[in-house]
């Protein structure tokens, strides 16, 4: 835990100017003047290198830096997250008396998680709300390898979707190829999906009343929702809320690569789960391993990780987030329809 300073640091704007193809750093220093006018003491920092990010809001939140500005994609923000928690995924301060605020400025070609904040895609838009009134999210970690209690396990936290199955293996290929948004990643699912098996897994869920489920299933990828939207758009864990302290398990089942294809529609428009071989749950904490031979693949907010098998549970209120006006995915005011 990180004592807090005498004197609270300005906040600091941390631009990724590789984010989407290189067109962050171009467009930044149109948009940098009204960043700054709406934050008239921030201090700018630009990362060189994967991983800079964290290192730098590290150091910032040690001088006494408490509001981060992520400026670019879903990684940018995964990456000033990462640097805002601790190593077992908790806030480095006291969120009540003394917390990190994250606000995130979408120039990416994904910004998945812009979505679930009811933020305005159109950064001139954007930029109006990164003084609104901060509101906590839980954070997703998950863990694989060791036992945590004896603290050998590691771990890595995740505030948007975790996600295992194709969609690790389309992430992988999406990284290796430097590209994002909806158009590579369909371009990814279908190279992946060609020559991809369906995994079978054996699940164990921690339900919502606390309760133990088990289950195995061939499952052709599965996502965890903090929040709702992946795949450059994609609503795949639909009623997802960032505050509730559960995650949205979405199991897409045994499905053929032609089955997916017809499926498509139903996935962008969030209707997906009424289908038959999807199943959804609201889950406390998730136990998967894969029961094959061959590896499957996670992902965390978009960013490759490990294989299966892994644990997945959340860190509730673990820091702190600026909205857009309406944000469809915070509130415990909006409509359910778990599973």
């Amino acid at each position: 835990m990180v004592h807090a300073p005498s004197h609270v640091q300005p906040p600091l704007i941390i631009v990724n100017p590789a984010s989407a193809g290189g067109a962050t750093g171009r467009k930044w220093p149109r948009f940098a003047p009204l960043a700054l006018q709406a934050l008239p003491e921030a201090r700018v920092v630009h990362t060189q290198a994967k991983g800079d990010a964290t290192l730098l809001v590290r150091e910032a939140i040690e001088e006494g830096a408490r509001h981060f500005v992520a400026v670019g994609g879903d990684g940018t923000a995964h990456e000033v997250m990462q640097g805002m928690l601790s190593e077992q995924g908790e806030s480095l301060t006291d969120q009540a008396s003394d917390p990190l605020t994250l606000s995130v400025l979408p120039m990416g070609t994904g910004s998945d998680f812009c979505r679930s904040l009811g933020l305005p895609r159109d950064p001139r838009e954007a930029i109006k709300h990164l003084t609104s009134t901060p509101r906590p999210i839980d954070v997703g970690w998950v863990s694989w390898g060791g036992s945590e209690g004896d603290g050998s396990a590691e771990g890595a936290p995740f505030i948007n979707v975790a996600s295992f199955g194709l969609s690790g293996h389309v992430a992988r290929e999406v990284e290796a190829k430097g590209k994002g948004g909806q158009l590579a990643y369909l371009a990814s699912l279908f190279t992946s999906a060609r020559g991809y098996q369906n995994a079978p897994l054996a699940f164990t869920l921690t339900l919502e009343d606390h309760t133990t489920l088990t289950l195995e299933r061939t499952c052709y990828t599965c996502a965890l929702g903090n929040a709702r939207y992946f795949g450059g758009g994609m609503p795949i864990t639909p009623t997802a809320l960032l505050d509730d302290g559960l995650l949205e398990l979405v199991m897409v089942g045994d499905l053929s690569l032609s089955e997916v294809t017809l499926r498509l529609p139903s996935l962008y428009q969030g209707t997906h789960v009424s289908k038959p071989k999807f199943e959804r749950y609201a889950v406390r904490a998730l136990e998967v391993r894969p029961l094959g031979d061959d590896p499957v693949w996670l992902e965390l907010d978009g960013e490759p990780q490990h294989a299966l098998p892994a644990r997945f549970e959340l860190r509730p209120h673990a820091l702190s987030v600026t909205t857009g006006p309406r944000p469809p995915a915070l509130s415990r005011l909006t409509p359910l329809n778990r599973a």
